[in-house]
C-alpha cells in the first residue's frame, strides 16, 4: 500500500492574511529572541552605592550587603598563581648541529694542516695569516706539533660537549631573573651529548672562553710548558664558536602551557553576604567586588555580539517551524497551528521577560523555575494530539531561554525535563476533572525535579525551597491558563481536541436524539460502527477519539431519507417502487447531505473529512448489478454513475471508519457466526477495498490491517451475542 508523503514546508497552504501574520510573528520572535537577553544582560546586576568613596585600609562607615548571589574571577590571585607557574619554567637551550660540526671539522683540518706543513714545509689553501703563524709555531714545539694539535683537538671536543653559549642569550636569561637553564642536545650529532640542567653561572661564553681553556689545560695537563698552553689556547680559541642557543619559541610555549594550566580562581558571593561591614578595615578585594558589581551595570553590546545571536535564534525558529510543519497531518491545519504556537511562544517570552526583569531587580538571578513555558508544550500536544509537536515547541523555547543571562548550563535540561513531564501527562487527559488530577501529579513531580536540580547545582536550602514553591505555583497557574485557553482555541479555530471530541460523542447530543427518532436502525448501526472503529484505532495507535466521533457522525446524512436505507426498513423496501438510477442517487446523496449537516452543526473539518470519505469512490454494487440486470441491450450502464463521489480515505482514522462501516453492515448476514467466519468475512472486505484502491492514501500498513481485523472481532461477538430462551412462567 502506498504511503502518503508528508507535505514539505509549502507556503501556498497559507492564506494572504495567515502569511502576513506568520511573517509578523517570526519577526517579533527574532526581536524577542535577540533583544531580551541583551536587555537583561545590561540590567542583570544592581549597582551598589556607597556613602563615600573608600580606599584600602580605611575603616568602613556602613554595612553593604550583596543583593544577589553571584560569582567572579579573582584576577589578582589568578595572575599571581600564573606568574609563579611561569617562574618555575626553566629556559630551554639547544645545541647547534651546524656550529658544532664546523668546530669539529676545523679541529680535524688543523691536524691535517700541521701534518702537511711538517712533511712539506708548505701550507696550501686559503688559510688565515694568523692561523698560518700558529701552525708554523706549533710545528717547532715538541715532536713536530703532534702534541699541540692533539691537545687542541681534545680541548675543542671538551668545549663542544660542554657547550659554548651566546653572550646575549645568557644576558637575557640573567635579566629575566633565571638562575638555571635546561640544555637539550641534537639527535643529529654524530656523538652523544647528554641532556642536562645547569646553572647560568656555569655557562661558558666567548668572553670567558680563554680563561676557561687555561683552567682546563692547567687542571688536566699540569706538565705543559707555558708556551705550549699559550699556543693551544690560541688555536682552540680560533676554532671555538657558540654552539648552544636559547630556544625562545619552545620556552615561550612551555610558559604558555604553565600559565594555561592554572584554573581561574572563582569566588562566590552569596546573597546576604557582607561586602563591607561597619568599623572594619576595607580591603582591596572588597573594593574590587564593588567595582565589579557596578561595572556589570554598564550596557555595552557590540554588533559582533548581536549578529551571532540573530543567526542562532533564526536557526532555532527555522528548525522548529520546519519540523513542526511536517508533524501536522492535515494540510489545512498546518498554517493555523503554526500561528497559534508562534503566538503562544512570543507571549510566553514576553511574560518570562517581565518576570525575569522584576526578579532580577529584586536581587534574584535564578529564575528558571518561574518561567511560564509549560503552556507551549501543553497546547501544542493537545491541539495536534501529538506529543512530538508539543516537544518541538518545548525544545524551541528552552533553546531560546539558554541565551538569557538568567539561565545556566542546566537550565535547558531543566526546562525540557519538567515541561516534558507535563507534556506526557496532558496527552492522557480524559476530561476536565481529570485535568485537575493531572495538575496535582505534575506539580508533585516538577517540585521533585526542581529540588533535584537545586541539589545538583549546590544552591542553598532556602533557594531550593523558593524554587520549588515557585515551580508549584507555575505548574498550577499553567493548568489554570490551559483550562481557560483551550476552550477558546477550540471554539475560535474549531479544533478537534480530545476534550472537544468527547463532548461531541455524548449520547444526548441533539443530532443523535434526532437520528434515533427518525432512523432508529441507522442510530444502532452508527453506535456499533463507533465501537468497532474505536477498538481498531486503539489497536493501531491512531487517534481513537477522532475515530469514535467520526464513526458516530458518518451516517447523519441518512436522516433526510431514512426509509431508503436497509437498516431502517422492515417489511417494505422503498427501492422497489423506484428505478435503480434514482436509488443510486439517494444512496450517494447521504454522503453529501451528511457533510452539509456536519457543517451546519459546526463539526471540525477532520470529522467532515471522515463523513465525506467513509465510502471513498467505491462502487454501489447492489444497485449497479440491478441496473445491469434490468438494462436493455441498447442501454449501456456506466459503472462510474454508480460510484460514490467522495475521495478515498486520506488518514488512518478515515480508513478505519470505512472498514468498520463495511464490516458492521456486511457481517449481519452471517448465519451462526463464529471467529473463523468473522475473520474470513473481514479478510474479504479488506481485500476488496485494497483491490479497488480505497486504502491507497490511508497510510495503513499490512500490520495495521492485521491488528484491525483482530480488534473488530470481539465487538462483533458482543453485538451478535444471543441469550438462551426461557419458558414463559405461566403462573
Amino acid at each position: 500500500m502506498a504511503n502518503k508523503k508528508r507535505l514539505p514546508v509549502d507556503f501556498s497552504l497559507f492564506s494572504k492574511v495567515q502569511l502576513s501574520a506568520f511573517i509578523s510573528l517570526m519577526v517579533i520572535s527574532l526581536i524577542l529572541g535577540v533583544g531580551i537577553p541583551i536587555f537583561l544582560s545590561s540590567n542583570l546586576l544592581l549597582s551598589i552605592k556607597t556613602t563615600r568613596p573608600y580606599k584600602a585600609n580605611e575603616l568602613s562607615d556602613e554595612d553593604l550587603i550583596s543583593p544577589i548571589s553571584f560569582t567572579y574571577i579573582d584576577e589578582d590571585s589568578t595572575k599571581r598563581l600564573k606568574d609563579e607557574a611561569e617562574a618555575e619554567v626553566i629556559p630551554y637551550f639547544t645545541y647547534s648541529y651546524i656550529n658544532t660540526m664546523e668546530m669539529k671539522n676545523s679541529s680535524e683540518r688543523l691536524y691535517d694542516l700541521i701534518k702537511e706543513y711538517s712533511e712539506t714545509g708548505e701550507i696550501n689553501g686559503d688559510i688565515d695569516e694568523a692561523m698560518k703563524g700558529y701552525i708554523i709555531l706549533a710545528t717547532k714545539i715538541g715532536d713536530g706539533g703532534e702534541k699541540v694539535v692533539a691537545l687542541t683537538r681534545e680541548t675543542v671536543d671538551y668545549f663542544i660537549k660542554k657547550g659554548v653559549f651566546q653572550e646575549t642569550d645568557i644576558a637575557q636569561i640573567m635579566q629575566e631573573g633565571k638562575h638555571k637553564i635546561y640544555v637539550e642536545s641534537s639527535t643529529e650529532l654524530p656523538y652523544s651529548l647528554e641532556k642536562k640542567e645547569v646553572g647560568v653561572g656555569e655557562c661558558t661564553t666567548l668572553s670567558s672562553i680563554r680563561s676557561s681553556i687555561y683552567q682546563y689545560l692547567i687542571q688536566n695537563y699540569s706538565n705543559l710548558a707555558f708556551d705550549e698552553i699559550q699556543i693551544i689556547a690560541d688555536l682552540s680559541q680560533m676554532i671555538i664558536k657558540p654552539n648552544v642557543f636559547y630556544d625562545e619559541i619552545y620556552t615561550k610555549s612551555q610558559i604558555d602551557s604553565a600559565r594555561n594550566s592554572i584554573e581561574p580562581i572563582v569566588v562566590r558571593i552569596e546573597k546576604g553576604d557582607y561586602i563591607l561591614k561597619t568599623d572594619t578595615l576595607v580591603t582591596e578585594e572588597q573594593l574590587n567586588i564593588l567595582q565589579l558589581l557596578n561595572e556589570k551595570k554598564v550596557f555595552n553590546i557590540s554588533p559582533l555580539t548581536i549578529i551571532p545571536r540573530l543567526v542562532l535564534v533564526s536557526f532555532i525558529l527555522l528548525f522548529w517551524f520546519t519540523y513542526g510543519f511536517s508533524l501536522v497531518t492535515y494540510s489545512y491545519r498546518k498554517a493555523q497551528y503554526t500561528l497559534i504556537m508562534l503566538s503562544i511562544m512570543d507571549i510566553c517570552m514576553i511574560i518570562g521577560f517581565f518576570i525575569s526583569w522584576v526578579l532580577v531587580n529584586k536581587g534574584r538571578t535564578d529564575v528558571s523555575s518561574f518561567m511560564p513555558f509549560f503552556i507551549v508544550g501543553m497546547v501544542g500536544t493537545t491541539i495536534t494530539n501529538r506529543r512530538s509537536y508539543g516537544l518541538a515547541g518545548i525544545l524551541a523555547v528552552a533553546a531560546l531561554y539558554t541565551q538569557w543571562p538568567t539561565s545556566e548550563l542546566t537550565s535547558f535540561f531543566y526546562i525540557v525535563i519538567v515541561s516534558s513531564v507535563v507534556n506526557l501527562a496532558i496527552k492522557n487527559d480524559k476530561g476536565r476533572f481529570h485535568t485537575i488530577l493531572i495538575c496535582f501529579e505534575c506539580t508533585f513531580i516538577s517540585v521533585f525535579i526542581t529540588a533535584f536540580f537545586g541539589i545538583l547545582r549546590e544552591i542553598g536550602i532556602i533557594d531550593i525551597l523558593v524554587n520549588c514553591s515557585a515551580q508549584a505555583v507555575n505548574v498550577v497557574a499553567s493548568f489554570i491558563v490551559y483550562s481557560i485557553l483551550l476552550p477558546i482555541l477550540e471554539k475560535v479555530f474549531n479544533i478537534p481536541t480530545k476534550q472537544r471530541l468527547l463532548e461531541l460523542a455524548y449520547n444526548d447530543n441533539p443530532v443523535f436524539t434526532q437520528l434515533s427518532q427518525v432512523a432508529q436502525g441507522t442510530y444502532n448501526h452508527v453506535k456499533n460502527v463507533s465501537d468497532l472503529a474505536y477498538a481498531g484505532a486503539v489497536a493501531i495507535g491512531a487517534n481513537a477519539e477522532l475515530t469514535l466521533v467520526g464513526a458516530r457522525y458518518h451516517d447523519i446524512g441518512k436522516m433526510v431519507h431514512p426509509e431508503y436505507f436497509v437498516e431502517n426498513q422492515s417489511d417494505k423496501n422503498a427501492h422497489d417502487s423506484i428505478s435503480s438510477q434514482l436509488s443510486r442517487s439517494i444512496i450517494k446523496s447521504h454522503v453529501r447531505l451528511g457533510t452539509e449537516k456536519g457543517k451546519e452543526i459546526g463539526l471540525p473539518q477532520e470529522i467532515l473529512d471522515i463523513i465525506g470519505e467513509h465510502h471513498g469512490n467505491d462502487l454501489i454494487r447492489f444497485f449497479y448489478n440491478e441496473a445491469v440486470k434490468n438494462a436493455s441491450k441498447n442501454n449501456i450502464v456506466e459503472k462510474e454513475d454508480f460510484m460514490y463521489d467522495g475521495n478515498v480515505p486520506s488518514t488512518k482514522e478515515s480508513a478505519i471508519v470505512m472498514l468498520a462501516d463495511c464490516v458492521e453492515a456486511a457481517t449481519r448476514t452471517i448465519n451462526r457466526p463464529n471467529h473463523q467466519k468473522y475473520e474470513k468475512f473481514i479478510n474479504s472486505i479488506i481485500s476488496d477495498k485494497i483491490a479497488h484502491g480505497q486504502l491507497d492514501n490511508s497510510n495503513l500498513t499490512m500490520t495495521d490491517l492485521k491488528k484491525l481485523k483482530e480488534a473488530f472481532i470481539p465487538p462483533l461477538f458482543g453485538r451478535d451475542h444471543h441469550r438462551i430462551s426461557y419458558d414463559n412462567d405461566k403462573d
